[in-house]
This record gives structure tokens, C-alpha cells and sequence, in this order.
């Protein structure tokens, strides 16, 4: 046998092999990542760093939908024009934290870490060492702290503080504890801000320190920062920073989603390019996303999209109604494309009336806010012929109400008056007094004119034909209905103003009431059934109308859960204001929720084929950047 060579007769062989060894061992240890073809002619003309330096220390792993992907290809889109705010933040769902696919849990994302003390009082976020905006700036604690410090705690740029931050009667407090790690401190306990930081809006605590500065008062010279307000057509410094701050019209705020705006704000289109420093992989090591561009088409109305859609002219397109199915099923082999149905988790009724608490209309008030005459409609209403006309046989009655597998849900409260019993409908009536009749059979009003309410449908939700169905079962009632088809836009605009009598739309808030309260407690201006008492509450008394007790004792209710010291406390307090809602009516739930369909063409891959959605951004929480075009 060969004699082993000497280290003292080979040195300069042996010390080569050694070293070779040594980087083929760190090789192997070392990760290898890989990257967009239109980002390496980037990096190869001197434009973007290698991709390993553009990814974080620790990128978050994504596991795709059905296989590893292929670079490349637009994704075409069309929304409502009223939709501007959610355009390409529909197609993003980065918070702090984040949900898993099926709702389960909350996991990490942009936070590679977190840990929530024992008494619920403390939670400590890890960020990602190396992390980058899309400008390659590095992400760090800063920039949780400018989001805390300077826009929560300004006064000018958040008049009043996020409520959701509010815990005891005191505002969180956040601290820096190092460049990747910041603890959050509350006066009770919490647990609930696990998931307010999973949330598509309320997880966002972040914000780009770096870029935003020059906009703000604490760090801009005044003289250049007035210039700058001036410019651009303002008359304070924070509606500009507000401007600064809209990633959905300003293409040079720096984003941490896998695309970036490419051009201002269309009136039409919006244009986005792939995020070079995009913090997540596919288990191969490609940076994500797959899909270079991002086209948005605003249209006019709802059937605009649908058109789009049996064209072909759209690769992945939610914003789409069950009524719709027929006709959506009916073009796919033309269109190419396929589609699926997917449980809206988010939804707690398909259609909702919201009677307007705060109507200043002197002759329908009264009857409004009574109890009693809601009931009445809510008897009249044949729930069971508008889900087989309206839904092909889905849904069923109820009320708006949270669904069958959540925690707090009573099957009592879903079904309160949801019966179709219109003798016992006119009993109430008449008990009210509204016992004179008009030449048609319509019921007097105590003046003597005709009870007439005035029904806004928001044009979007294809209430349409639930309308005039609903006119017919009151119209059983001796109540006239009339009903006025609003654009979207407008719907909004009159329902959070209050100037509605009686509003028609779908019902939120079906999965995490407390993530979603506007839908159920006076929490917001866009709280359809109250919205002057929710903009008391969310101005802390300087706007708005100051509810009643009984509405106070709802506020309290809430509040009261936010920082519930169990969770079965906090379920006790959700079913309590359930309770108040099933005696009450504020709200008249019709049927519940259909499926919601989803579009897409038929190469467009790792699109679930079976999927609970809520409302979280349902594009975005499935995970477009690790969805691809098949070749």
C-alpha cells in the first residue's frame, strides 16, 4: 500500500487540498439562491447587487401551492373604479405577522419571531437581520419606531390613535430593543394583538423611516418642507406626508410587498414591477415572485369585468359575484380559463339591511329606530324563495352573525326573526299603531302620508334583485318600498354620512368579530347602521353624535373583550353583544353568504383549487408571488 504523503514533503499540495475541502464543505452549508432573469441582466450591468445580498439573512421559505414555479409573464387584473385603495394592496398580504393558509394560526412573516409573555402584557417581535425595502435600504426597528413615534403618536398625522392600540384606557407603548428586535407593552392583557398584527390593515406597523423623513415636521427643514407642501398643492405638511405615505399612488414610496408601483396612479391602469429585494424563496432558493409585472385595469362597473373576464383578457380576477356564476361558468372554455369557488370566511351575511339609526328624516325616524317595526320587516322578509331565485339554493336564512365554526357563534341569535311569518309581521304593525291605509293598501304614517322607505343598494353587490323581491314582501306588509341603485362609490360616500334611510349590502365580520368590529359595534363612521355614533366613537367625542346608554353599553361590551382576561371571557362578551343584536335588529340579515368566485386562466398555477377566504385581501393572502405561467 502507498504511503501517506507528509505534510513536511507536500506542504504547498496538502494546504491546497485542505483549503479546497474547507470552501466545499462551507458550500454545502451555504445556501444558493436564484433569481428573475430580468433582475440578473440588472445585477450583470452594475444596477442591483447579487441576489444573495438583496435577500435577507433568514428569507422566509414559501411553499407553493402545487409545484416550483417558472419566472416570467403580466398578470391582468380589473376592479371596480372605486377601488382605487385596494388595486395592487389587494394583490399584497405582508403584515408584521401573518395567518397561516387555512386560518389555524398565526405564523411568522415579515417578524421571523415572536414571543407573547405569560400575563399577556408584553410581545416582543424578531425582525429578519438583512432584510430590505424595495429600494435596498435595510428594514430594521426604525422603521417601526417612525411608524409608532411619529404617525401614531402625531396628533396631526393621526388625530386619534389607532383603536385597536388602545388597550385599558391606555395606548400601547413600543420600544427599540435592538435594530432587529421591539417589544409592544400593554396595560392588560392582550392576546388579541396576535392577530390585529396578522391583519392585512392593522398589521402594518411599520413604515419607511428613510424615505418618509423628508416629509415629516420632526426631521424636514421647515423652509424646504413648506416649499415642498406648496408644490404640490397642500396646505399642511401632513397631507403631504399622507400623499407620501399612499404606496397606491406614489411610485417612489419604497414597499416591502413582491411588487412595486412602476408609474403614478392611472385614472385607468396601474402598472407594478417585480420587488428586486423581495424577502421570501421558493424551497429551490428562487426569490419570489414568479410573475415579472402587474397590470390593474380600473372599469366602470361590475359587468365591464365580466366582459374582461369572457374575453380572456384577465389572468386572475376576484371582485366577482355568485349571481354572476351562470354566465362566468358558461365562457370558460372561451376564455380559458377556470373557475373556483371559495367559502368567504370574511362574510357574515350575503345580503344585510341597515336600518340608519341616526336618519334625521322626521317622518321614518321614529319607526327606524324602533325594535319592534324591524322585527316586523324581518318576519316579512321569504328568505328561502331569495336564496333560490337570488343564489341557485345557497344560503340559508340568517341573521348577520358570525359563522357555525366560530367560537362565538349561537345558532338562536343567526336565526332570530328569520322565519317567514307575515301574519305575525302585520300583527306588529298594526300593534304600532299603523293600522290606516292608503288607496293602494299601503299603511299610513301618523301624519297621514303613505309609509314609504327608501332602499339604497350598492350597485357592486348585485342586490338588485333581492331589492325587488324585498319590495314585494313588504309590500305584503303594506310598507312601500323604494328602491335607488347607487354606484359603489357614491353608496359609501351617502351611507357613511348617514344620509340613507334603510342601506342594502353583504355582511362582514363572519370570522373575527373583534378584528371587524365596525360591522357590529358603533366603532366607525363606516358602521352602515350608526355611522354618526361610530364617528363619535372614533374621534373620542369631537365628531359624530353621542350614542345613547344602551349604545354605550355595546361600546363597553367591546371594549371590555379587547382586553378580556381569558379567552372564554372574551367569547362570554362577543355572544352578550350578539344577544343585544338578536333583541334588537339594528341590522336585518336576508341569507347567507355563497361561495365567492374566483377566476383564473387555465396556465396561471399554485391558484388553490379549494380555499377559505375572509377579509384579508383574498388575492394576496393566497400567496400571488409563488403563482406562476405555465409553459
Amino acid at each position: 500500500m502507498r504511503s501517506l504523503m507528509s505534510w513536511k514533503k507536500y506542504p504547498l499540495y496538502l494546504l491546497t487540498v485542505v483549503l479546497f475541502l474547507g470552501l466545499a464543505l462551507a458550500a454545502q452549508g451555504a445556501p444558493v439562491y436564484s433569481e428573475a432573469p430580468m433582475l440578473t441582466e440588472l445585477v450583470a450591468q452594475g444596477l442591483l447587487p447579487p441576489v444573495a445580498e438583496r435577500l435577507p439573512v433568514e428569507p422566509l421559505v414559501v411553499e407553493p401551492v402545487e409545484e416550483i414555479g417558472q419566472y416570467g409573464g403580466i398578470w391582468r387584473s380589473a376592479y371596480p373604479n372605486d377601488w382605487l385603495g385596494y388595486t395592487l394592496n389587494g394583490l399584497v398580504y405582508d403584515p408584521i405577522l401573518r395567518w397561516s393558509r387555512d386560518f389555524s394560526a398565526v405564523e411568522p412573516n415579515i417578524a421571523q419571531g415572536y414571543e407573547l409573555s405569560a400575563d399577556g402584557k408584553q410581545l416582543t417581535l424578531y425582525l429578519r437581520p438583512g432584510m430590505k425595502w424595495s429600494d435596498g435600504h435595510p428594514f430594521t426597528a426604525d422603521d417601526i419606531m417612525f411608524w409608532y413615534e411619529d404617525m401614531v403618536l402625531n396628533q396631526e398625522v393621526s388625530p386619534v390613535p389607532p383603536a385597536w392600540l388602545q388597550v385599558g384606557g391606555q395606548l400601547a407603548e413600543v420600544r427599540k430593543v435592538d435594530d432587529y428586535t421591539v417589544t409592544m407593552h400593554f396595560a392588560e392583557p392582550y392576546s388579541l394583538v396576535l392577530q390585529h398584527l396578522a391583519s392585512a390593515w392593522t398589521g402594518v406597523v411599520f413604515a419607511p423611516k428613510h424615505y418618509l423623513a423628508q416629509f415629516h415636521a420632526n426631521y424636514a427643514d421647515p423652509a424646504e418642507l413648506d416649499r415642498l407642501v406648496k408644490d404640490a398643492g397642500y396646505q399642511f405638511w401632513y397631507q403631504l406626508f399622507a400623499a407620501k405615505n399612499d404606496l397606491s399612488i406614489n411610485a417612489e414610496r419604497p414597499v416591502v410587498g413582491p411588487w412595486v408601483l412602476a408609474s403614478e396612479q392611472g385614472v385607468t391602469r396601474m402598472v407594478a414591477e417585480r420587488n428586486p429585494y423581495y424577502w421570501k424563496v421558493d424551497p429551490a432558493g428562487n426569490q419570489l415572485p414568479y410573475i415579472d409585472r402587474i397590470h390593474l385595469e380600473t372599469l366602470q362597473s361590475i359587468d365591464m369585468i365580466n366582459l374582461k373576464v369572457l374575453a380572456g383578457e384577465v389572468d386572475y380576477q376576484d371582485a366577482l359575484v355568485f349571481g354572476d356564476i351562470t354566465l362566468l361558468l358558461e365562457g370558460a372554455d372561451r376564455g380559458d380559463y377556470r373557475v373556483l369557488l371559495y367559502d368567504n370566511a370574511g362574510a357574515s351575511a350575503g345580503y344585510v339591511l341597515y336600518f340608519n339609526q341616526n336618519s334625521t328624516d322626521a317622518d321614518l325616524a321614529p319607526l327606524l329606530t324602533d325594535a319592534e317595526f324591524r322585527k316586523a320587516l324581518s318576519l316579512g322578509i321569504n328568505r328561502e324563495l331569495i336564496a333560490e331565485l337570488v343564489q341557485m339554493g345557497f344560503g340559508e336564512p340568517r341573521q348577520m352573525h358570525v359563522h357555525k365554526w366560530s367560537p362565538y357563534y349561537v345558532e338562536e341569535y343567526a336565526k332570530a326573526y328569520t322565519e317567514h311569518d307575515p301574519q305575525r309581521a302585520n300583527e306588529i304593525l298594526d300593534s304600532l299603531g299603523l293600522t290606516q291605509r292608503d288607496s293602494a293598501g299601503y299603511r299610513r304614517l301618523p301624519n297621514g302620508k303613505t309609509l314609504e322607505i327608501i332602499l339604497d343598494v350598492n350597485d357592486w353587490s348585485r342586490a338588485a334583485e333581492v331589492a325587488e323581491l324585498l319590495k314585494e314582501n313588504w309590500a305584503e306588509l303594506g310598507i312601500k318600498l323604494a328602491v335607488r341603485t347607487l354606484q359603489s362609490n357614491h353608496w359609501f360616500t351617502s351611507t357613511s354620512a348617514g344620509e340613507h334611510q334603510v342601506a342594502l349590502y353583504m355582511g362582514g365580520g363572519g370570522d373575527y368579530p373583534l378584528l371587524s368590529p365596525l360591522w357590529y359595534y358603533p366603532v366607525s363612521m363606516y358602521t352602515y347602521w350608526a355611522p354618526k355614533w361610530g364617528m363619535w366613537y372614533e374621534t373620542g367625542g369631537t365628531g359624530g353624535i353621542e350614542p345613547p346608554a344602551e349604545m354605550k353599553e355595546l361600546l363597553r361590551l367591546y371594549e371590555a373583550a379587547m382586553v378580556a382576561p381569558s379567552e372564554e371571557e372574551g367569547v362570554r362578551l362577543v355572544k352578550e353583544m350578539f344577544r343585544l343584536h338578536a333583541e334588537n335588529l339594528w341590522t336585518i340579515g336576508i341569507i347567507s353568504e355563497p361561495p365567492t368566485p374566483i377566476v383564473a386562466t387555465n396556465n396561471l398555477r399554485n391558484v388553490p383549487e379549494e380555499q377559505v377566504i375572509s377579509g384579508l385581501n383574498n388575492a394576496g393572502f393566497l400567496g400571488p408571488e409563488q403563482m406562476f405561467f405555465k409553459k
